[in-house]
């Protein structure tokens, strides 16, 4: 899996900037405790929700909602 930044604005924005150089921006929503999706450009702008779960060690892992994302492991930076 590709290492990136995704960075969530509080006015309901999105930025992600990958490693290999694509980016793209969407929208995102809380819906039922997960965090949704649509980007301008990936997954043909269709909402993407994804469940957040603290690890002890710091870390995040996401999984997600009903087959609509991708899983992984995340920290803030």
């Amino acid at each position: 899996m590709e290492k990136g930044i995704i960075e969530y604005a509080k006015d309901g924005t999105t930025e992600a900037q990958m490693e290999s150089g694509v980016s793209d921006t969407g929208k995102w929503v809380i819906r039922d405790d997960s965090i949704c999706v649509s980007w301008s450009k990936w997954c043909g702008e269709k909402e993407r929700c994804v469940k957040y779960t603290k690890l002890e060690d710091g870390k995040v892992r996401y999984d997600p909602v009903s087959d609509s994302g991708d899983d992984g492991t995340a920290w803030k930076k």
